[in-house]
């Protein structure tokens, strides 16, 4: 065991929740120790009942996929919901996911909205697109090609260029007395689903996302 993971041991057998997150990473990926879901899933418990929102959002997904935890929905909702309630970015674009969608809760596109709007000004690229969606095909809300530029253009200077063209394919650009803002590319129908994915390989530091329903994120990584 290296030097920084003793420290990190160490620090959270001492109840350092960002420690204990850290060390729960490790042995989710399998970094300088055994990888095991079980253990990393008592760490983030332990970090998420200190109120750390990373820690709570990876037990919620433990707890959907049934990773290390019993596969319970009602679990993983609860500590979905308590990271969503600390802010925690890709907590809020999930949680609006299933509140768009019905999914496991009873559906609330205006909450929806909310929860993608404060992921989206987290700079969260995919809380940008789906509030974008939203706002252009009129969910919860009047339909506001406006807004719905803004929020497809934000995502896409974030790399996401494809995002843009998407909403011009689908709406033309947006107009200011009658002048386009930007060049006209044809239309094409596109659909109100939210979108999922943020990313789609792990990093040994950054966010650990996993194809599926819901996303992992690693937090800063094991040393």
């Amino acid at each position: 065991m290296s030097h920084d993971l003793s420290e990190i041991r160490t620090l959270a057998e001492q109840g350092h929740p960002a420690a204990q997150f850290n060390f729960g990473i490790c042995h989710l990926l399998g970094e300088g120790v055994e990888k095991d879901a079980a253990i990393a899933m008592e760490w983030f418990r332990a970090a998420a009942e200190q109120g750390l929102a990373e820690a709570a959002y990876n037990l919620a997904l433990g707890h959907h996929h049934g990773d290390g935890v019993p596969q319970d929905r009602g679990e993983s909702l609860r500590w979905l919901r308590a990271s969503a309630a600390a802010g925690y970015p890709d907590a809020l674009v999930n949680l609006g996911i299933l509140l768009q969608e019905g999914d496991g809760v009873p559906q609330d596109l205006e909450r929806a909205r909310e929860c993608y709007l404060a992921a989206a000004e987290e700079s969260h690229p995919i809380g940008q697109y789906n509030l974008a969606v939203l706002y252009a095909d009129g969910i919860g809300t009047e339909v506001d090609h406006a807004k719905a530029y803004l929020w497809f253009h934000a995502a896409a200077e974030q790399g996401r260029d494809w995002l843009e063209v998407r909403y011009l394919q689908q709406h033309g650009p947006p107009c200011e007395h009658g002048k386009p803002t930007c060049p006209h590319l044809h239309r094409e129908r596109t659909t109100g689903t939210p979108a999922r994915e943020a990313c789609g390989t792990a990093q040994r530091r950054g966010r650990l996302c996993r194809r599926g329903s819901l996303l992992w994120t690693g937090g800063t990584g094991c040393a």
